[in-house]
């Protein structure tokens, strides 16, 4: 059966991408799907970052170096409020991830309901809301 998609925060995806790229040992189906999970996520992870930039610079900013710092030209206090408020805004927008194939989150929500693996504290915001969504299937 297909499965419904996924609905996850904009600010979640790389937190679960990341965890799911930690999970070692997995059969070669699990793995997979997996890995299409996170692939698809970081996709959407990329595309965030690119709203981002755009959101900044729509508002008179630019987002500068790998630690992605947004900078203002002139001293615009209004417009760096509401980047805040909309880059929250947009952290918090659920986007949507469908199945690449057939029994996809069936066979993840399978393997991590009997999986008993190790989680180091970075990954387990990550875990914790994989469990959540996968959950809600």
């Amino acid at each position: 059966a297909i499965m419904p998609p996924i609905k996850i925060d904009n600010s979640s995806l790389f937190k679960v991408a990341n965890f799911l790229r930690t999970v070692d040992g997995m059969p070669a189906k699990q793995s997979r799907a997996r890995t299409k999970l996170a692939n698809a996520l970081m996709a959407k992870g990329d595309e965030y970052i690119e709203s981002q930039k755009q959101l900044v610079e729509e508002l008179g900013g630019q987002v500068q170096g790998d630690d992605l710092k947004i900078v203002f030209k002139s001293d615009n206090t209004e417009a760096q409020l509401h980047v805040k408020e909309y880059l929250n805004e947009l952290s918090q927008e659920m986007v949507v991830i469908n199945e690449d194939f057939m029994g996809q989150f069936a066979v993840l929500k399978k393997f991590f309901s009997d999986w008993d693996g190790e989680i180091s504290s970075m990954d387990a915001d990550g875990y914790d809301k994989l469990l959540d969504i996968l959950d809600e299937l």
